[in-house]
């Protein structure tokens, strides 16, 4: 519960916390134009005379919508008439749609005079990210608001830029011109200090920042009139404000955009993001703040109160020379058995499993050891509903789903994560021209019959396979339903869509007794939907019901690490507001290095980023990690085995470097994890050790500054072997650029197209795992020492087994 709103008669001098930076501050005068851009009249009569604002019995005004970040939030003025101040709290919002509304905090003035109310972030409602400011006259009665500011200090951040206002001269200390036409606005208007105005094309750019991947909010007001772009220019080339990124040597490697990119005009209104800490490139050593209005472009645009606020410490990094390095293995005492976290992977479509190179690659996967499948689309996909009747009633048909779900199921033996998806076309608020459609995004119109549907398909594989099977599976509500490629619907909707699932199943297993492992949804990335996923939960008496937290995460080969520990911690941040969620496991449903077509997911690149990634994961105490593919989209029109998909297998069932990868770290199920010691990146490892005392070192050397390259490096394993025999003989398997690697085979083989060499029988073979003694070891007291040479993103697997083992 949000304690109660502080209300005191006060001087409109008085100051928000000592020393607070400040983020926003919105100090509105109703005497100049535009104040309408920035304060919206909400139904009745809102005029403006002598510099105040009338509101007529039943009016208001709004903000737009404004970030909550850490610290407090002020607002102050000048009333006459008594006016209600209500906080409108949201959550999931952005300057272009305000998010969905998760509480309201409202307080009168008196009725003349000066107010002021301040509230503490962190007594906003749960799950809030943002809010926006209602005013409005006492019921059935006029009122005036004379003055009105708004503050929003970030109470432990520090502004970094120097002149967030504008109170200096271009080309000087703050603010650089590199080209165009700009000026200082002294006219300001309604935000503190000037304005920076830009006509056509230019850049003007702050300096560079340093960057040592600490937590950073960057916020600004912006406007643009008439903008047009020059004829025979890129369609995105208008105007932007820019993060640019460099690396250490001053190049610039990367941008974000922080304003929308479009012709014409836009009216005021207020940008912001926050990066969490270390979520930026690795190779990020500086950045800076660039307006620019494109090449050709023309028209103008104005900015204000531009702020670039620091919170917290440097976040911790292990230093980096990709030359060479050591790892330090402590082997005296053993933790705990590893939990096979990436004994899991996901097949996507269902519908996929009647495929001859996916039957391949699910046996193969099988053989090695993984365990867990997650597949989705068979409501839909595999044409179940064959009719819905007008009183409800449905004829469902299990031909194809039953044929999908024997082979995984009773010929392979996988224990299967089920995301229960999409609507039937039949029962959608928006069907499509036929019921073939393969996947169908909209909600559906009734969620008694979909819920029913569920509830059938669960008890039809509870008959066919058995209660025992059915209860080691996991289900989860839909895939990626924030992201609207997915779901074509709002988030309140998809609340009730899971706060139906969530009474089909717990009613299944009152009905036949069972106990299901129900998830949530399956959900892109850490999405402020949890909130009211859970909130629903709570709210219908199933919270209990919920058994795992499901996401997917992709963060790009540089910059994933660091992004992938930091979601998983916000994860457990919402789960602890929802007890007893803070004590589910975390499930990654999907993981990959990126979403999209890129040429290192077919090398060995992904093999290192695999076990980085999973060195994580275990680090985190993530409960199971599905790798995002199985095979790569089989229904691409490329006519190339290898084609930059996401698989494991290539869509003509040949296996990458990252599925031996996979392979060598499932040789680490049974044992125990021994410590590791890094000297620096990016040289890193997993080690265990098994019951007859064999000894499994699993190094990586992936680098996200440079996932390219392949040059040797030299590194030394230090063991510790007190007490264990020396009658050794280490041997090594490698996965780099010249062994087992089956796109270097594919790449020197000329890439062929499928249709001049179908035989993948050489490429398979040139993927295969060799065995090699290790030739540079010693003894150096009670360590004993390995030297190695290893590819920058390689991996390489190190066993070192004892003497009546050889």
């Amino acid at each position: 519960m949000m304690k109660k709103l502080i209300l005191v008669s006060a001087l409109l001098g008085s100051m928000l916390i000592a020393g607070a930076a400040e983020l926003i501050h919105l100090k509105m005068d109703f005497s100049r134009p535009g104040w309408n851009e920035i304060l919206s009249p909400q139904g009745g009569e809102t005029t403006v005379r002598d510099g105040e604002l009338s509101l007529s019995a039943g009016s208001s005004v709004v903000t737009p919508y404004f970030p909550l970040t850490p610290g407090e939030l002020e607002v102050r003025g000048i009333a006459a008439g008594n006016l209600t101040l209500r906080i409108h709290f949201l959550r999931g919002g952005n300057h272009r749609d305000p998010g969905t509304e998760v509480g309201i905090r409202s307080v009168q003035t008196e009725k003349d005079g000066n107010f002021l109310f301040r509230i503490p972030v962190a007594d906003s409602p749960a799950g809030s990210d943002g809010f926006r400011l209602e005013i409005s006259g006492a019921p059935g009665k006029k009122a005036r608001l004379r003055a009105l500011e708004i503050k929003l200090a970030a109470g432990d951040g520090i502004t970094i830029n120097g002149d967030p206002f504008f109170q200096n001269e271009l080309g000087r200390d703050h603010w650089l011109v590199e080209s165009g036409k700009s000026r200082i606005l002294s006219d300001t208007g309604h935000f503190r200090g000037k304005l920076l105005e830009m006509t056509d094309a230019g850049t003007i750019v702050s300096p560079r920042f340093a960057y040592r991947g600490e937590q950073l909010t960057i916020g600004l007001w912006g406007m643009q009139e008439n903008l047009r772009k020059g004829a025979g220019q890129p369609e995105w080339a208008y105007a932007c404000v820019q993060i640019l990124l460099f690396d250490r040597k001053g190049k610039e490697i990367s941008h974000i955009d922080l304003t929308p990119i479009q012709a014409g005009a836009l009216p005021w209104k207020y940008y912001c993001r926050t990066f969490e800490p270390d979520s930026w490139p690795r190779n990020t050593e500086s950045f800076a703040i660039a307006s620019r209005i494109f090449p050709g472009a023309t028209g103008t645009v104005r900015l204000g109160a531009v702020s670039v606020i620091r919170r917290g410490e440097a976040a911790v990094r292990p230093p980096y020379r990709a030359e060479g390095g050591k790892i330090r293995i402590g082997t005296g005492k053993p933790g705990e058995v590893f939990s096979p976290i990436w004994q899991c992977a996901d097949m996507s479509f269902a519908g996929d499993a009647a495929q001859k190179p996916m039957r391949h690659a699910l046996r193969e996967l099988r053989r090695i050891g993984v365990r867990h499948l997650r597949l989705r689309e068979f409501m839909q996909g595999q044409r179940l509903v064959k009719s819905i009747a007008p009183d409800g009633s449905f004829e469902l048909d299990y031909s194809l789903l039953d044929k999908t779900f024997d082979y995984v199921v009773r010929e392979l033996g996988y224990q299967l994560t089920v995301t229960v998806e999409t609507t039937p076309n039949q029962l959608s608020v928006m069907p499509g021209p036929d019921d073939y459609v393969y996947a169908h995004p909209y909600p559906p119109r009734d969620l008694k019959i979909w819920r029913n549907i569920l509830q059938a398909v669960v008890g039809h594989w509870i008959d066919r396979y058995g209660k025992a099977c059915v209860a080691e599976w996991t289900f989860e509500c839909w895939n990626e339903p924030n992201a609207s490629y997915f779901f074509k619907g709002t988030e309140a909707e998809f609340a009730e869509i899971f706060g139906a699932y969530l009474d089909a199943l717990t009613e299944i297993e009152r009905k036949h007794d069972i106990r299901l492992q129900i998830g949530t949804m399956s959900a892109a990335g850490v999405t402020p939907w949890f909130f009211s996923c859970l909130e629903k939960a709570r709210a219908i008496g199933k919270l209990d019901a919920i058994d795992a937290l499901s996401l997917h995460l992709y963060a790009g080969f540089i910059g994933s690490m660091g992004t992938f520990a930091g979601d998983v911690g916000r994860m457990r941040r919402i789960a602890s507001e929802y007890p007893p969620m803070e004590n589910r496991p975390i499930y990654i449903t999907e993981y990959n290095a990126s979403t999209m077509s890129d040429s290192r997911l077919d090398t060995v690149t992904n093999a290192a980023f695999f076990v980085k990634a999973n060195r994580i994961f275990l680090d985190e105490k993530v409960a199971r990690a599905y790798f995002f593919a199985v095979c790569d989209h089989l229904w691409t029109g490329n006519n190339h085995h290898f084609e930059g998909g996401l698989g494991l297998f290539t869509k003509t069932a040949i296996p990458k470097p990252v599925l031996n990868a996979l392979t060598l770290l499932n040789r680490f199920e049974g044992c125990r994890r021994l410590p590791v010691n890094s000297s620096n990146d990016p040289f890193d490892a997993i080690a265990g050790v098994d019951e007859t005392g064999t000894v499994r070192v699993l190094l990586t050397t992936f680098d996200e500054r440079r996932p390219e390259e392949t040059a040797a490096a030299k590194l030394r394993l230090e063991l510790d072997w007190t007490g264990r025999s020396r009658n050794i003989a280490p041997r090594l398997i490698r996965v780099d650029s010249r062994h087992a690697n089956s796109h270097a085979a594919y790449w020197e083989a000329g890439s062929p197209t499928i249709t001049a060499h179908p035989d993948v029988t050489p490429f398979r073979q040139a993927g295969e795992m060799k065995s090699e003694p290790v030739t540079k070891f010693r003894f150096s007291g009670d360590k004993l020492l390995i030297d190695l040479e290893p590819e920058l993103n390689s991996v390489t697997c190190v066993e070192i087994a004892p003497a009546e083992r050889l």
